[in-house]
């Protein structure tokens, strides 16, 4: 397997474009009748400030989180263990071995679906972990090898 980080493949960005997108909208939609709400009541001239504001904020969230997801978020398969870097604001690194994995989830949408990507959740007793968003057959292909390298150990855990 890689024994370098890697990140989720390009069409992340396309999907993770949309996905903002889409929220972006329902965001205008509802700040949108806020702004009626107060031009119609004649509500205080104080409240259009904070309306901006919140548009400002979800015009920077929702076209520049993207591109910082993208970035910095990787995971990497080495021998008997995942690793998950993700350094957005602090670095938090995950490791698991496959001997703790007792089941995996695989979840996709209509968008995931349309870009061919999914998300992997690796369960154990204690917590879980989701990959980055990863290609299908990517997903597929690490789903093989977690569940071979499970099924060819004996360890008791």
């Amino acid at each position: 397997m890689a024994h370098t980080f890697q990140k989720s493949p390009k069409c992340t960005r396309g999907y993770l474009f949309q996905y903002h997108l889409i929220h972006f909208l329902i965001d205008l939609f509802i700040l949108g009748g806020l702004t009626f709400l107060w031009y119609y009541f004649n509500w205080r001239f104080e409240w259009i400030y904070l309306i901006t504001l919140m548009t400002v904020v979800s015009i920077l969230y929702h076209f520049i989180y993207p591109q910082i997801y993208y970035a910095f978020n990787q995971y990497r398969i080495v021998n008997n263990r995942i690793e998950i870097k993700r350094n957005i604001w602090f670095r938090k690194f995950e490791v698991m071995k496959f001997e703790r994995i007792q089941f995996l989830t695989r979840s996709t949408g209509p968008l995931l679906r349309r870009h061919n990507l999914c998300v992997v959740s690796l369960v154990t007793a204690g917590h879980s972990i989701k990959l980055p968003y990863i290609s299908l057959t990517e997903a597929q292909h690490i789903e093989t090898h977690c569940l071979n390298y499970i099924e060819g150990g004996d360890d008791d855990v």
